[in-house]
């Protein structure tokens, strides 16, 4: 069964639409290094948009098996695991969610476009833009209350758990927390950001009160500037 020569003209442009749309999603994520970038936004959203499509075809040429609601849901819900795969869990980091939830909402401009809300589809991925670009430097402004450190301990029975809940006890906000280069078996490195419980500023003020916090802890620590 083929398409109407106009319908087919139609629904090629509305992929076409949904490749454009991807695209830009995709160019910021591939800006800034995320593992799903142009090319996946892209696909993903040029998938959904025929999805829609095909399904609008068939419910308009009188198939009654065809539930387009329902396909459309089982496309959103499919791009799960492909967001699920961006990912990664790094020390107490979790990184890659917001590509996840980028590919997820790239999934929807695709459906909307495929269903023929192109004025809609345009004014979401402006604001997937906004959100990702805006916001982002947003994020990075409030991030003065975070400092990066190196924290040397005796590699014997240390416990990264144990010290994650002792830094959450004193107060701070533990965004990072992992394994740091160092050639001494007999010793561990952690790289360490975290954030303090206030606004004030200074490296070295910090540092101080950092070191003095630690003092509390049952393992002897050094603590070095990353």
């Amino acid at each position: 069964m083929e398409m109407p020569p106009l319908l087919l003209l139609e629904s090629f442009g509305r992929v076409l639409v949904a490749a454009a749309l991807g695209g830009l999603v995709g160019l910021e994520r591939e800006h800034i290094s995320r593992p799903a970038g142009l090319r996946t936004h892209m696909l993903v959203c040029v998938g959904s948009a025929l999805v829609m499509v095909v399904s609008n075809a068939l419910a308009a040429n009188g198939n009654t098996t065809v539930d387009v609601t329902r396909i459309g849901a089982q496309v959103v819900s499919g791009i799960g695991f492909l967001g699920a795969g961006t990912i990664i869990k790094e020390g107490a980091t979790v990184k890659g969610l917001t590509t996840a939830a980028s590919l997820w909402a790239i999934s929807c401009v695709g459906i909307a476009t495929g269903a023929g809300f192109y004025l809609l589809s345009a004014a979401t991925t402006l604001a997937l833009l906004g959100v990702l670009r805006l916001l982002h430097r947003t994020e990075e402004k409030l991030k003065y209350r975070n400092f990066t450190y190196l924290v040397e301990a005796d590699a014997t029975g240390f416990d990264t758990r144990a010290f994650t809940d002792f830094l959450e006890r004193a107060g701070y906000g533990v965004r990072e927390l992992r394994l740091a280069d160092n050639r001494d078996s007999a010793r561990l490195r952690l790289q360490v950001e975290i954030r303090f419980p206030d606004d004030r500023s200074g490296r070295d003020t910090r540092r101080a009160e950092f070191e003095a916090s630690l003092g509390a802890y049952p393992t002897p620590l050094n603590v070095f500037d990353a």
